[in-house]
Parts: C-alpha cells; sequence; structure tokens
C-alpha cells in the first residue's frame, strides 16, 4: 500500500472497471462531419473517461492526506500516473482487440445499391425506393457470379 492509501492495483481496478464497463457502441457515420469512418471514433470518448476517471481518483486520494504539499501532490500524481498507464496500455489495446464491438450506421445517400444493369450506384433518398435498401445484412458480394 502506498502512503496515501492506495496501492497501483486500487487505481488499475478503478480503470479497468470504467473501461469495462461498455464494450458495445453504435456509430452513426456522418460524410458531412468526416470524410471517412475511422474505425477507433466510437470507443476513443470512452477510453478517454475512463482515463479520466481513474487520474481524478488519483488526484483525489493523494490530496485526500493531511499534510501534504501541493508540490507534493504533484510529484506523486505525476509518479503514479505514469507508472499505471505505463502497466494499462496493453490492457487497452486487449480491450479494444477482444471486447469492443462497433455497429456502423450508414446514412441511405451513400449506400451502394445494384443499378439493375449489374452494376453499383449511390441510392438516392428522394428519387429510389426504401426496398432497395433491404438486402440481407445489408452487403453486397460483388464477385458473385450466377451458375
Amino acid at each position: 500500500m502506498d502512503n496515501y492509501g492506495k496501492t497501483k492495483d486500487d487505481f488499475m481496478k478503478s480503470f479497468l472497471d470504467e473501461l469495462y464497463s461498455k464494450t458495445h457502441f453504435e456509430y452513426e457515420h456522418d460524410p458531412e462531419v468526416m470524410g471517412f469512418f475511422e474505425p477507433d471514433d466510437p470507443y476513443t470518448d470512452h477510453i478517454v473517461a475512463a482515463q479520466e476517471h481513474v487520474k481524478e481518483f488519483m488526484k483525489d486520494s493523494i490530496s485526500s492526506l493531511p499534510g501534504i504539499s501541493a508540490a507534493e501532490i504533484t510529484k506523486q500524481y505525476e509518479k503514479m500516473r505514469e507508472e499505471v498507464f505505463d502497466i494499462l496500455q496493453p490492457e487497452i489495446e486487449k480491450y479494444i482487440e477482444e471486447k469492443v464491438t462497433v455497429d456502423v450506421k450508414w446514412p441511405d445517400s451513400i449506400r451502394l445499391v445494384d443499378d439493375g444493369n449489374g452494376g453499383f450506384r449511390y441510392f438516392e433518398p428522394a428519387n429510389d425506393d426504401p426496398k432497395l435498401l433491404e438486402r440481407l445484412n445489408d452487403t453486397i458480394d460483388i464477385n458473385h457470379q450466377e451458375e
């Protein structure tokens, strides 16, 4: 146990509990805001919020010690933050690789539909029948050849 009543394990557990509290994300692509989908966008804010949560926990824990100076609080906090996040970086990567799932909803205006001539075109919400978008799994196998 460190001199402020908490261990690195306490801080890491707090972070991991917060991080793993959400593993499924939904993302609605907006071509007006972004040109391309960045696969980490939906969960980046969650990871940053979990980091901020544990940083506040560290600051509060260190600051609660009686008689500790502001300079010592800063020194202890920086040391602990560096130690904890060095250990947690592989855990963040593991979380992303093994636990995160993202459902992406694409606006109809950028979805491809069969053009009826063996090719594809963008769906036009103002002109096209929405039934064109009702394909199974919303995917098209462009390599499939009918026999």
